[in-house]
């Protein structure tokens, strides 16, 4: 599942659906510097995402980092963060 769950009562209901349909859940909260977040929304281009700079600012003030969750860094290579999230998932 690839979503922002950027309140409680979200990552809560994701682990739950989990839990009722019987599978692992492991939740991989992935963070980044402001900047490197801002730029990255910047250089979108034909991404699905509606995301803007705006929302992205307001998703971090908002965002609330669940406790058993796995923290990310994902201001690293792509391999270094696949590796990391394949590790937490083993």
């Amino acid at each position: 599942m690839d979503a922002v769950f950027d309140r409680r009562d979200e990552s809560i209901a994701i682990a739950d659906v989990a839990e009722r349909e019987g599978v692992a859940f492991q939740g991989l909260w992935l963070t980044a510097p402001r900047e490197v977040l801002l730029h990255r929304v910047a250089q979108r281009r034909g991404d699905v995402s509606d995301a803007t700079g705006d929302v992205l600012l307001s998703q971090i003030e908002r965002a609330v980092t669940p406790a058993d969750w796995v923290l990310i860094a994902a201001d690293a290579s792509v391999e270094e963060v696949c590796a990391e999230a394949q590790g937490a998932l083993a």
